[in-house]
């Protein structure tokens, strides 16, 4: 999964549709990363070329992933401070 960001001014702003969305919960998700840069380029005639320039295809981390992290967290906080975690 991927998405298509820009920063301006500090901070990051992802794609949606042909517009920049305000924020990261609002991102166009896109299965393959030809798929975000036919979007990126189909949204290229309505932004600046500085803007395109910054803009950035990110590959989203699987949520399998995601979810092995926090079991690891929470493990190492039994570990640390005992009791069942969070």
């Amino acid at each position: 999964m991927f998405i298509v960001t820009v920063t301006n001014n500090g901070n990051e702003f992802p794609l949606r549709g042909t517009n920049w969305a305000y924020s990261m919960d609002r991102a166009q998700v896109f299965a393959t990363r030809d798929d975000a840069a036919a979007a990126l380029e189909k949204a290229r005639k309505f932004m600046k070329p500085a803007m395109f320039k910054r803009a950035v295809i990110k590959e989203l981390a699987p949520a399998a992933d995601s979810l092995a992290q926090a079991e690891e967290e929470s493990r190492r906080y039994r570990a640390i401070h005992g009791g069942d975690g969070w």
